[in-house]
């Protein structure tokens, strides 16, 4: 079997949630959000075809520095069989497993869970369930599926995370970007729909590297502001454990 691989790294940052870790990044994504950074994954270019021996091989390879891997993308989610056995490989040598996903692919989700071989989920929430700002974050409309088809997976995805929220550590991420989501109303909004879930909600910082020509030239948020909008979040639920970054 092959799948749609970009690239195998350590991760840059040295770790992950406390862990050494490897980064396995699935190439073709069906979202095509503004302000992606990894905009080179976006399509599963032929380029990008490995053995799933050889994805396997490269982990095991790191295996006796990382305690972990984590797959990204792109998303992971779109090559659900190669997933499961990448995801069981990983934990048959006994590393964490962990992944990062838009949320628009319940089904896979749910296999990863019910197989028990994923430990934690970042789910990105690119904006509230409002039609026209969902379809602005994310261009993901296609004439096979509209925005409020796409939204209800995404919930989906959140209301069986909440059921698994015991046995998974559960990371939900929104990208604050000027001109897409920034506004406190639209934050709070996305909060009213984590509030039961049991997670950890990370505010992050639009960085434009890597992003497409238009959103090269907007500018990052500050610090403060993403931590006036922590504060808003604090004040109208504190039960949410929020974070800016």
């Amino acid at each position: 079997m092959q799948a749609y691989i970009g690239r195998i790294d350590t991760l840059s940052s040295g770790s992950w949630h406390g862990r050494q870790g490897i980064a396995v990044f699935f190439a073709g994504c069906d979202f095509n959000c503004p302000n992606c950074n990894t905009l080179d994954l976006l399509s599963p270019k032929e380029e990008f075809l490995m053995e799933l021996k050889d994805v396997k091989n490269e982990i095991r390879k790191h295996a006796g520095v990382a305690e972990a891997v984590v797959f990204t993308g792109g998303e992971p989610c779109l090559q659900r069989q190669a997933l499961i056995s990448i995801a069981s490989f990983a934990k048959d040598i006994n590393l964490k497993t962990g992944i990062e996903t838009n949320g628009s692919k319940t089904e896979c989700i749910r296999s990863l869970l019910t197989l028990g071989i994923i430990d934690f989920v970042a789910i990105d929430i690119k904006s509230p369930f409002d039609d026209d700002l969902f379809e602005k974050a994310t261009r993901s409309r296609t004439f096979f599926k509209q925005t409020s088809e796409l939204m209800a997976d995404v919930d989906r995805t959140l209301r069986l995370l909440q059921r698994y929220q015991e046995k998974v550590q559960i990371e939900v991420r929104t990208t604050i970007t000027p001109t897409l989501v920034s506004r406190k109303e639209d934050v709070l909004k996305i909060a009213e729909q984590i509030q039961d879930i049991d997670c950890t909600w990370v505010l992050q910082r639009f960085i434009p590297n890597g992003t497409g020509r238009r959103f090269s030239d907007i500018k990052p948020p500050s610090a403060g502001f993403l931590q006036n909008l922590r504060e808003s979040v604090h004040k109208r639920y504190p039960n949410i454990r929020v974070i800016a970054e």
